[in-house]
């Protein structure tokens, strides 16, 4: 009964992660019909990123972030990756950087707020470790 209802499971993650990527793939044809992905270019990279119930968080959270970027919505990607730790990420560290070369840790408070609430936001920033800065962390970031 239990190996039935796992297998079952599994079948059903299958379905659904082949059905998040040909969303995926389809997503930027809605501004433009000449970035459609064909079906059989979608079962060609269905075929070669199988799915492993194993690595089943870093699969879709991969393919989340990735999605997610091609919407152009970057703080969902960012949230998402604090969440899952996916995909595994390398810091680039060039002239200027804002974080000394790492992946930022928290937003910064609008610089208004310094201006409107000072009282409140020197408090609140000398209480981040890190200051309140890109590379600051907030109270659970261990």
């Amino acid at each position: 009964m239990i190996k039935n209802c796992l297998l079952q499971m599994r079948n059903g993650y299958i379905v659904h992660f082949r059905f998040i990527i040909r969303m995926k793939l389809a997503y930027l044809n809605q501004y433009d019909g000449s970035l459609a992905i064909s079906d059989g270019d979608a079962e060609t990279y269905l075929a070669a990123h199988p799915f492993d119930a194993a690595n089943a968080l870093k699969q879709i959270n991969t393919q989340y972030w990735a999605h997610t970027i091609t919407m152009l919505d970057f703080y969902e990607t960012w949230s998402n990756w604090r969440r899952s730790g996916y995909p595994v990420l390398s810091p680039v560290n060039y002239p200027g950087n804002a974080t000394s070369g790492t992946i930022p840790r928290r937003f910064p408070y609008p610089s208004t707020e310094a201006a409107i609430n000072g009282e409140n936001y020197r408090a609140a920033s000398a209480a981040v470790p890190g200051g309140d800065k890109l590379s600051g962390r907030v109270w659970w970031d261990k």
